[in-house]
């Protein structure tokens, strides 16, 4: 081991000691541990996120089935004689078949 005296004549004379390479690997090799462990906290955080926007648009969808099935309960319930049923000027009938689904 270099004493305090050596060390300081290395840094003097223009010359580095050989330990402080190794310790640059090693601060360099803990930065990139650092960085990794951030990115994987972001991913995790963005994957989170997705799944979560899913379930809001899975949410929406199955509010509008909803609504269409109480819709068209109410229209069979009304004897299909609503405002959005098309009749005829002429005749005043009324369509036969109610459509449903796609």
């Amino acid at each position: 081991m270099k004493t305090p005296s050596a060390i300081l004549s290395c840094f003097i004379k223009g010359r580095r000691p050989t330990r402080r390479r190794g310790s640059i690997l090693i601060v360099a090799l803990w930065c990139i541990v650092i960085m990794v462990a951030i990115v994987m906290v972001s991913v995790r955080s963005a994957r989170v996120d997705g799944i979560a926007a899913a379930g809001r648009v899975s949410m929406m969808q199955a509010n509008a089935i909803e609504h269409g099935a109480e819709q068209f309960v109410l229209a069979q319930l009304d004897g299909g004689f609503g405002d959005s049923a098309p009749t005829s000027p002429v005749t005043g009938s009324y369509p036969d078949a109610v459509p449903i689904g796609k």
